[in-house]
């Protein structure tokens, strides 16, 4: 832990260095954002949704996915250009080093610009929650919290899955966006105006509905399935596999150089 806030603080005082930049960048990530979010709103009028959910419960929803999402730009920033690790050999000298080689991934760019997308979802997340009217209790605060964690890990094992495909391409998908930006903008939306493919999809595929969807309906009392409260397991699943994947792709690499 000590050597990944080295990492951080490395790559924040660089950031710094160009305070100004800095600012303006991060700032102008809360834009598109702030945008993105209110479009969810304008089309949920506009096709007459509005009337069946309630505003803050879709402000919850898309607090959740947006944390996750920014989050992981930031942190785990090193696997979303993990073809350049492997491209200019960079990753051979990690591979080295006698430190975890994830550790080193993460601490190869952080990009604290993208974490403004995590900041503006925590305060989505705090004025949803304190509008959003529901039996309080410490487990199930202690439960909403976590779902950001959750969130976080599935854009964590998309990241990681991305770069399981640079091993065999070199060069980094265009289409992985697909899952990561994809899943980010599907998963702002109430999972119920979906056809029930799209909704199976993004529970036992990219398990979004987990995190913003099943958990909510059960902590505000609209359906006791316990399934329901269980669900964010699949997270859990999901990273074991995108771990387990990576670990034995990294077992099979032999350099990218000629």
């Amino acid at each position: 832990m000590k050597l990944a806030f080295k990492y951080m603080s490395m790559h924040l005082r660089s950031r710094l260095e160009y305070r100004s930049s800095f600012i303006l960048a991060f700032v102008a990530q809360i834009f598109p954002t702030a945008l993105s979010a209110a479009m969810v709103f304008v089309l949920l009028d506009r096709f007459n949704f509005s009337s069946k959910f309630d505003t803050y419960e879709v402000m919850l929803g898309i607090a959740i996915v947006q944390v996750g999402f920014g989050v992981a730009e930031c942190f785990w920033r090193g696997f979303d250009r993990f073809s350049d690790l492997i491209k200019r050999g960079t990753l051979d000298l990690l591979l080295i080093k006698p430190r975890n080689i994830y550790l080193q991934i993460f601490g190869s760019n952080v990009e604290f610009t993208k974490l403004s997308r995590g900041v503006l979802g925590i305060v989505l997340f705090i004025v949803a929650i304190t509008h959003i009217k529901f039996e309080v209790t410490f487990f199930k605060i202690l439960l909403l919290i976590g779902l950001l964690a959750f969130s976080v890990m599935i854009y964590f094992a998309m990241y990681i899955l991305a770069a399981c495909l640079c091993f065999k391409t070199i060069e980094s998908l265009e289409f992985t966006n697909i899952f990561t930006d994809g899943s980010h903008e599907f998963g702002q939306y109430p999972m119920a105006i979906f056809r029930k493919e799209v909704l199976y999809f993004f529970t036992y595929i990219i398990p979004i509905a987990c995190v913003n969807y099943y958990p909510i309906k059960y902590i505000l009392g609209e359906s006791h399935n316990l399934l329901y409260l269980i669900s964010p397991i699949f997270c859990f699943v999901l990273l074991g596999i995108a771990i387990l994947t990576f670990n034995r792709c990294m077992e099979y690499y032999t350099s990218s150089g000629s």
